[in-house]
């Protein structure tokens, strides 16, 4: 079967950041670096909507196992992944819009985003804790949007080592599942994501809730045109 090419009307449909805000997800699968790369440039160029990049390599995912065999209960391996993962999306928007401060009734601030991202690769698990009463739920995001407006920004997710930790996995499908007013993309390397449930245990499914781009069906970026 002949592969289709990398078009620009391709990237612009799927790479480009347009502000979609509503059932906007898509899942990338099969990403080679030179395909993450291209999607990193493309979100990066000047645009009303701004894209955060949160990098999930295998470094981050290792950290993520390590912090969840310091728990034996699965709520709380659950919980601190939870945390975690927040934090580290918090560091990321509140880079990208500049902000100080991030919340309404009950506020963080960067530094303590990333004191609290210190305390886990430390392992410190009572600082850990405090940092699970500050950190956001995917539908806290939504604040952003409230304060800049709908399709002001998207999330993206990057695995560019691929993922075989569920309990980190289902806690990034909530943000697909939760239905965000804003654009949610993963990136993984490979074929498929290693479980298609939410911490709920509910599914998230193709369509409904997500699209899925397989950059494999594409030939490789140096033989594309039109780019």
């Amino acid at each position: 079967m002949e592969k289709m090419k990398l078009t620009q009307y391709i990237i612009n449909e799927y790479l480009v950041p347009r502000g979609h805000y509503f059932g906007d997800k898509i899942i990338f699968v099969n990403c080679s670096n030179e395909f993450l790369e291209l999607a990193k440039d493309v979100a990066q160029k000047e645009n009303k909507v701004k894209a955060c990049f949160v990098k999930i390599d295998e470094k981050t995912i290792n950290l993520f196992t390590e912090i969840q065999a310091l728990f034996h209960v699965d709520i709380q391996k659950t919980v601190m992944t939870r945390t975690l993962l927040s934090l580290l999306v918090l560091r990321e928007v509140m880079k990208k819009f500049q902000l100080k401060e991030f919340g309404g009734y009950d506020t963080i601030t960067l530094d303590e985003v990333n004191d609290g991202i210190k305390s886990f690769h430390k392992k410190n698990i009572e600082k850990m804790k405090v940092c699970y009463f500050k950190a956001l739920l995917p539908t806290d995001l939504d604040c952003i949007t409230d304060k800049f407006g709908k399709g002001s920004f998207e999330l993206n997710f990057v695995l560019p080592d691929g993922n075989d930790n569920l309990i980190l996995q289902k806690n990034i499908n909530d943000y697909i599942y939760s239905h965000n007013p804003f654009c949610v993309k993963v990136f993984t390397s490979r074929d498929g994501l290693p479980v298609y449930l939410a911490t709920n245990n509910e599914s998230i499914e193709p369509i409904h809730d997500f699209r899925i781009f397989n950059y494999d069906d594409y030939e490789k970026i140096e033989k594309t045109e039109g780019i």
